[in-house]
């Protein structure tokens, strides 16, 4: 099955897939992830260390977006528990419209200055609304201009339509204890 049979493809995301030696359908569903988000529990960036990375549950106070010569900055004033810390991100000028006053997931790098614990360019989504920051989530090899979100929305589409059979026989299966072969594909996506 072709790459632009699936919705999330169109030509241009083709020539990038293919540039990461992804032909056909076939091929995404056996582009398997080099590593894992474990998302599956929050932390406190009370104690969070300089340069960990952490899924927090916060509060936004305050959103506020500022131009330095070149440099776009936003900035979210938030507290955890009552500890107040800042939020920035890096020529997104965007976020600014799309974050507002309320509860949030965070998942980024803290930086800890002067004292002052920092995250820097985390990925956010609303507390009431958890859909992407949970759970075990793959992260695969990109190149040019993919992004996870893109792979993983490709990735999951390319494992409904294409049929994945087994080269091991059905009473081998049943005789080891093997998943079939479908469900191990969906399992490690």
């Amino acid at each position: 099955m072709k790459l632009s049979a699936l919705k999330t493809i169109g030509e241009k995301r083709e020539k990038e897939f293919t540039s990461l030696g992804v032909k056909c359908a076939e091929d995404l569903a056996r582009y398997f992830p080099r590593a894992y988000l474990d998302l599956t529990s929050r932390s406190s960036l009370k104690d969070a260390y300089h340069n960990d990375v952490v899924l927090i549950a916060a509060r936004v106070n305050r959103v506020q977006s500022n131009t330095y010569a070149r440099l776009k900055t936003v900035r979210a004033y938030c507290d955890q528990d009552g500890y107040p810390f800042t939020i920035v991100w890096f020529n997104q000028p965007y976020i600014a419209s799309s974050l507002k006053v309320g509860e949030y997931l965070f998942y980024g790098r803290v930086r800890n200055e002067f004292g002052q614990r920092t995250l820097v360019n985390p990925t956010y989504e609303p507390l009431d609304r958890n859909e992407h920051l949970k759970g075990i989530v793959p992260v695969y090899a990109l190149k040019g201009k993919l992004s996870q979100k893109v792979v993983r929305r490709a990735v999951q589409e390319a494992l409904r339509k294409v049929n994945i059979d087994s080269l091991v026989p059905y009473p081998l299966q049943k005789k080891y204890g093997l998943p079939p072969l479908e469900r191990a594909y969906f399992e490690i996506h």
